[in-house]
C-alpha cells in the first residue's frame, strides 16, 4: 500500500508542477517553463499579438455584456408578459362575474315578463268573457229558454215553435202582423 501512496503522491506532484509552469497555479514563469507549448509560444514575445488577444478578449466582453443586456431586456419582457397576463386574468375574472350578475338580472326580468303576460293572459279572457256577457246578456237563460242559432228573430224557441206549428194563434203582446 505505501507503493501505491508514493505514485499516488508522484503524481500529484507532477500535476502541481504542471499548475505552476503554466501559470494556472502561482506566477507565470515562461523561461524555466518546461512544457513544449509555453516554450515555443510567441504570444509573451510579440506585442501585435499580444494586443490582438486583448481587442479580441475586450470584443468578447462586449459582446457578454450585450448578451447580458439582452437576456435583462428578454426578463423585463418576460415579466411585462406575466403582468400582462395577470391583468388579463383580472379582467377575465371581472367580467364574468359580470355576465353572471347579468344573468341573475336577465332571470329576473324573464320571470317579471312572464307574471305580466299571465296577467295579461288571464284579463284578455276575463274581457273576452264580458264582451260575450254584453253582446249575448241571455248567457244564463237554461238551454230551453236560449234563442235558437241562426233564427232571424231573437224569440225565444217556444215562440217560434208555437208560430210554425200554429200561424193564426195570436200571444199576447203581438201585433196581428204576426210581429
Amino acid at each position: 500500500m505505501s507503493k501505491k501512496m508514493q505514485s499516488l503522491n508522484s503524481n500529484i506532484d507532477k500535476a502541481k508542477n504542471f499548475f505552476e509552469e503554466s501559470g494556472i497555479l502561482g506566477p507565470t514563469n515562461f523561461k524555466d517553463s518546461s512544457d513544449l507549448i509555453r516554450k515555443t509560444s510567441t504570444i509573451h514575445l510579440d506585442t501585435s499579438l499580444k494586443n490582438q488577444i486583448r481587442k479580441t478578449s475586450s470584443c468578447l466582453r462586449y459582446r457578454a455584456f450585450n448578451e447580458k443586456n439582452t437576456l435583462n431586456s428578454y426578463d423585463d419582457s418576460l415579466i411585462n408578459l406575466q403582468n400582462e397576463i395577470y391583468n388579463m386574468r383580472d379582467i377575465l375574472v371581472h367580467g364574468e362575474t359580470k355576465i353572471v350578475i347579468l344573468r341573475t338580472e336577465i332571470g329576473k326580468l324573464k320571470q317579471a315578463l312572464q307574471a305580466i303576460m299571465h296577467v295579461q293572459i288571464q284579463a284578455r279572457n276575463y274581457s273576452d268573457e264580458i264582451i260575450m256577457k254584453i253582446k249575448h246578456p241571455m248567457t244564463s237563460l237554461c238551454l230551453f229558454c236560449q234563442p235558437i242559432k241562426g233564427s232571424p228573430n231573437s224569440s225565444s224557441t217556444l215562440v217560434n215553435r208555437n208560430k210554425n206549428n200554429n200561424p193564426n194563434n195570436k200571444f199576447v203582446g203581438e201585433d196581428f202582423n204576426g210581429k
